[in-house]
């Protein structure tokens, strides 16, 4: 279990690395985070007193971990020029030599078009699945990453409630479309 859980784990920060981003100052608020500069709250996963247990990936601002060893990420990069939500998400994908494609296709991230995409890999010998949602606004991609030992359904639906309860400050984000 512990090879396992350190593949996983593994997995999630080639993930990270692979998208360098910003953390930034989070701060608490209603039984999740909000992030004041880039305008967004995002809740817990599984809501409060779920059974994830928050974690430090490098270049995460917010990761988590289940005792199974499931891992779950979210990443922003801001201030740099972007690209479409489905091009920045392919760059997620780059350090995966071994993969096979399961899902790829467009969702909306707090009414917005994001692209979300699912492959199987292999790490140190154990199958994973790897899921990963992208959101670009303005100038900053937000990227939420899961690593996941197969099969995935209930954790899957863990992930996607987490990165569909993301929002962003309607005030901040009109002042930078208009």
């Amino acid at each position: 279990m512990r090879g396992a859980r350190h593949a996983v784990s593994g997995l999630l920060a080639l993930a990270a690395a692979l998208a360098p981003g910003c953390s930034g100052p989070l701060t608490k608020q209603d039984g999740g985070w909000h992030h004041a500069r880039h305008g967004y709250t995002i809740q817990r996963p599984d809501g409060p007193g779920g059974d994830w247990h928050r974690i430090e990936v490098e270049g995460a601002v917010l990761a988590f971990r289940r005792e199974a060893g499931e891992t779950i990420s979210m990443q922003t990069r801001c201030g740099r020029p972007v690209a479409s939500a489905e091009l920045m998400a392919r760059h997620l994908v780059i350090g995966f030599r071994d993969r096979e494609l399961v899902a790829a296709g467009p969702v909306e991230v707090d009414g917005r078009g994001g692209w979300a995409q699912s492959f199987d890999t292999r790490s140190e010998g154990i199958p994973v699945r790897v899921k990963t949602v992208t959101l670009v606004a303005g100038d900053c991609a937000f990227d939420w990453i899961l690593a996941a030992r197969e099969p995935v359904g209930s954790v899957e639906q863990a992930f996607d409630a987490w990165w569909q309860s993301f929002r962003l400050d309607p005030q901040r984000w009109a002042e930078l479309s208009g």
